[in-house]
């Protein structure tokens, strides 16, 4: 897999990076790479015709959902 540009900057940032910034820039990042995943299983969901597929799609839907707020509320002041 070619390397992401983007992605070693953030890698390169957050070794300089200790305690507290560290972490909000992780949870940060974090937020960002779950929220990707919400739309695309919303989307899904009603056009998968596996059961088992269909759950999946659910379970990451409400997983994904429910780890964005937790994260998001651990950036709360």
């Amino acid at each position: 897999m070619p390397a992401d540009p983007h992605a070693m900057a953030e890698m390169a940032e957050m070794m300089q990076l200790e305690g507290a910034e560290l972490d909000e820039m992780f949870l940060r990042e974090m937020i960002v790479q779950h929220a990707t995943a919400l739309p695309t299983s919303h989307r899904a969901k009603p056009h998968v015709m596996d059961a088992e597929l269909r759950d999946l799609a659910d379970a990451m839907f409400d997983d994904q959902a429910r780890e964005v707020g937790g994260m998001q509320a651990m950036l709360e002041p």
